[in-house]
């Protein structure tokens, strides 16, 4: 009797031990698969997340793109424009610095640099204007203003500071440095190729008779970028920033 009870106590605990490993292997099957499907739909939305974020780099900088070639084509317009009233025209409503502004404060400094290096060698190219070695002061000149302006207005964003103050003293700022750009180019050109280079007097003279000019930009040029800011959504730090 001893002997057949005992046997039946084995044969009940073999019984629960594999009872036991079963919902033990169960349990950590489920589990494992659990592990899986969070680890699966997270890596999932990691993917998806930055295959949108790839697609909206790809879209701002197309954006970039097409705007940057409406800005140069623009300034390659307006002086053919303005020259309709005379030949001085230009130098007094500088329509070259426009697009140039537009370009840095609503697409960033390095689109701004792009786009001011571009205008005068394409003038230059496609016109004659502006004539040598005229253009290639203005390359320098030119590409200031974009990238003073674009690194300006990104670096007042980063601050928090307010976005109207912000588009109109990196407007000021850009200028006061393209001049002095200006300035710095035609006094180095003066002392490598005396013969080649206009006095650095003529800064001061392009100054005075471009007023009317300053006065465009400081209108209209921040009235345009508020604009097509709300028309592209061009409204961000990191969208000034970068690409």
């Amino acid at each position: 009797m001893k002997q057949k009870r005992q046997i039946g106590n084995r044969s009940n605990r073999l019984c629960l031990d594999k009872h036991l490993k079963r919902q033990y292997s169960r349990k950590s099957v489920s589990v494992m698969l659990t592990v899986f499907v969070l680890v699966g739909k997270r890596n999932g939305i990691f993917i998806q997340n930055d295959t949108q974020r790839g697609m909206d780099i790809t879209m701002v900088k197309t954006k970039k793109v097409v705007i940057s070639g409406l800005l140069i084509a623009l300034n390659l317009i307006l002086p053919q424009v303005f020259h309709l009233f005379g030949q001085q025209a230009g130098k007094i409503l500088l329509p070259m610095h426009i697009g140039v502004l537009i370009a840095g404060l609503l697409l960033g400094s390095v689109w701004g640099v792009g786009v001011g290096v571009l205008t005068p060698i394409l003038g230059f190219l496609i016109t004659g204007m502006p004539p040598m070695p005229m253009a290639i002061f203005m390359v320098f000149e030119l590409a200031a203003y974009g990238g003073v302006s674009g690194f300006f207005i990104w670096l007042f964003g980063k601050w928090k500071w307010n976005h109207i103050v912000s588009i109109y003293l990196s407007l000021v700022l850009s200028m006061v440095v393209g001049r002095l750009v200006y300035a710095a180019v035609l006094l180095l050109t003066g002392l490598i190729v005396p013969a080649q280079a206009p006095a650095v007097t003529t800064v001061f003279a392009s100054f005075l008779s471009g007023l009317p000019g300053i006065a465009i930009q400081l209108v209209f040029v921040p009235l345009i970028v508020m604009a097509a800011e709300k028309l592209i959504r061009f409204d961000s730090v990191q969208t000034r920033r970068a690409v």
